[in-house]
């Protein structure tokens, strides 16, 4: 669990260096274009492939959170998110 813990760590590094490829290697689309895609495969598809592919009773297992702990994630992860957002925006 740990390895994979490193691997999913040092991936998501790798991915997070390389956002702005997409950004220099496409020119025909306008940045905001270009930012809409990246925003929802990378909020909405990735995160919800991964969890459907490697866990077998993921929604029973949501289900069991503790409603602090859910709701604190959501208070630290949408600002967290936007702060992406308007990283992403001035490195245009």
């Amino acid at each position: 669990m740990l390895t994979t813990g490193i691997a999913l760590a040092v991936l998501s590094g790798l991915f997070n260096s390389l956002f702005i490829t997409s950004v220099k290697l496409e020119s025909r689309w306008k940045g905001e274009n270009i930012w809409l895609v990246e925003m929802v495969v990378s909020c909405l598809v990735m995160p919800t492939t991964m969890v459907f592919f490697s866990s077998s009773g993921w929604w029973r297992t949501l289900g069991q959170v503790p409603r602090f702990a859910a709701m604190s994630a959501l208070l630290f992860g949408l600002p967290g998110g936007f702060c992406a957002i308007l990283f992403r925006q001035e490195c245009r």
